[in-house]
Order: structure tokens, then sequence, then C-alpha cells
């Protein structure tokens, strides 16, 4: 949930912060709390990689305990973390705190003679020079992976690594511990441009266009690094079948139940609303049997997405849960 929601916000130029919530969210709680807690979060996990993780949990308990109930700022809060650390903060809170800046980090390899060492440097980009952070990498070998850090410094940081094999695969920050601009960010901001015309395209009646934006979106990312197949399949489906294509309909929300998003209670709610309308095609089609067997294994998932109400531009006045429509269609 925090990864796709800040997805939308990470951008390689400078944006006020209010404009990052307003990126995301149309409701103004909703950009606030974009803002202040889920940029935050992934601002602390940076934070992480500069002083480690129990010193910011140590920063954190002693903020805690000192101003509880009292007036507090982030000068305060970076006046403990620099005590505790023995680190002079100040660029870190000027530049994640009080900027609006997203680091871009990126491996570039080095030639080496010697096979079973990874030569390389981590270029930070968007960066002051004094800017530094840990960056974790998990190189690949035919004998297994090597878990590695690099301690960066400004915008260029050499390494040697010693492997027990030729590395066949570098990946940075395997758990996304930094809160950095990467490549299924840039891909989400390319689908969201093009995907942002579907709703009106359908207020409009346009289903054809609509389908060709949602094809396009696909092929954006094929593979599907941003995780967003799965929503833009759904509503492929939705606009097939509002277009009439139900054969095509069919094998779209067969794609929706086949893939996954980054959340899992979204991963859910597309299956179920894609098992909701394979039985509704199916009892357009006059085929019983299969509206019922659809609506039946649909009815197996014990999610709580199951029970989030929604009304669909098709019925805006009828609002209900995927569990509610299986039953109506499984006949119960």
């Amino acid at each position: 949930m925090v990864q796709r929601a800040m997805r939308g916000a990470l951008a390689p130029e400078p944006l006020r912060p209010l404009a990052l919530g307003l990126q995301l969210f149309r409701e103004p709680w909703e950009v606030a709390h974009a803002t202040l807690y889920q940029r935050g979060l992934l601002v602390w996990r940076t934070l992480e990689t500069v002083i480690d993780r129990e010193r910011v949990d140590r920063a954190l308990r002693e903020y805690y305990k000192r101003f509880a109930g009292k007036r507090a700022s982030i000068a305060d809060f970076r006046k403990i973390c620099e005590g505790i650390s023995g680190r002079d903060l100040a660029w870190f809170f000027e530049y994640f705190i009080h900027g609006t800046q997203i680091p871009e980090v990126s491996f570039r390899r080095v030639p080496s003679d010697a096979p079973n060492v990874l030569l390389g440097e981590i270029v930070v980009k968007n960066v002051p020079a004094d800017f530094q952070v840990r960056v974790e990498m998990r190189v690949q070998t035919a004998k297994g992976a090597v878990e590695h850090s690099v301690a960066t410094r400004g915008g260029v940081t050499p390494f040697s690594l010693n492997l027990p094999a030729p590395a066949t695969q570098v990946t940075l920050d395997p758990d996304r511990r930094l809160l950095r601009w990467t490549e299924a960010a840039r891909r989400h901001r390319e689908q969201a441009r093009l995907f942002g015309q579907v709703s009106e395209l359908e207020d409009g009646g346009e289903f054809s266009q609509a389908i060709e934006v949602c094809r396009q979106a696909i092929a954006l990312d094929p593979d599907d690094v941003a995780a967003n197949q799965q929503q833009i399949r759904f509503v492929l489906g939705r606009m097939l079948s509002r277009a009439g294509k139900l054969a095509d309909a069919k094998r779209a929300f067969g794609g929706v139940l086949e893939q996954s998003s980054l959340d899992t209670m979204e991963t859910d709610f597309y299956r179920a609303w894609a098992r909701v309308y394979r039985a509704r095609i199916a009892k357009r089609l006059g085929q019983i049997a299969a509206t019922r067997e659809e609506a039946k294994e649909g009815l197996a998932s014990k999610s709580p997405a199951m029970e989030t109400k929604v009304a669909w531009p098709e019925a805006p006045r009828r609002e209900m849960s995927a569990r509610e429509a299986l039953r109506a269609l499984a006949g119960r």
C-alpha cells in the first residue's frame, strides 16, 4: 500500500512537499496523509541506511521520552539523532525533510581482469556533494548470492567486491530501503499519464478508445515491473464488456486472476471483482452452469477485500461488495 501510494509522488524534478501528495490523491486529508505519513516512513527507512536501524530506534524512543505531551520540532529530533550517531545530519534533514528532490541511484560496472572480482561504481544523481547513504546490493553468482553494501558519498562511489564466482546479476537496494527514483516508478508514471485518460473516455461512452489506451498502457511495461497490469487488465475487461466484446472481456478478467498488484488487499479486490464480471458475462451468454461455477470460485475467497463496497461507473448508484454480487449470481 505504501509503495503504490508513494510511487506516484517520486519524480526526478523538484516538487513542493504538498505537490507530492497532490499527485496521489484528490481528497485533502489523503494529500496530507501521503505527505506526512507515507513519505515520512520511507524517509526514516532511508535514515536507517545512514546511521543504522538500531540508532534510529533509539532516537525515536528518546524523542518520545523527552517530548511526550510537549511541543517538539524536526530540529529537536535531528539533535537527538546527531547526539546518538555522533554525526552531522544537517544534509540529510535538509534534503529529505525540508527539500523535495528524490535521488536516482544506479550501478555502473567497471571492467576487471579478475573474473571473480566485481568492480563498479554506485552513481547517485540529483544530490548535493555531501549526500551519503549506504546502498545495499545483492550479487548473484553461480555459487549463490552475496550480500554487500557500499557507503556512498556524493555522486560517484567506486567499490571492489571479491566473489566466489563471476557475477551474473546485481540488484541494488533489494529490500527497497531507500526513498529513491526507480525504474518501477518511472514506468508507473508513464502508465499513469496514459491511463488517466480512461475515465474520461468511459464517461463519454468511447469504449473502443478506452480499450486502446489500456492496451497501450500495458505495452509500456510488458514485464510488469511497476505491478500495474492487474489493475489495467481489470479496467480493460470492463471496457471490453461495455463494448459488447464478451469473449475478449472474459480473457482479460482471466488475466486479472493470474496477476498480482503491489498490495495483497488490492490483489484480492481485483481478483474478486474479476470473478464477478466473468460470472456476469456467463450469465449474459445464457451459461447458467458457468455462471454458478465462477460465483462459487469467487465465494471461496476469505479475503477482507470481498467485503469492500464499490459502485462501478456502469451502475453508479448501486454500491455493493464482491461477496454480495457473487452470492446473487450464485442464486443464494
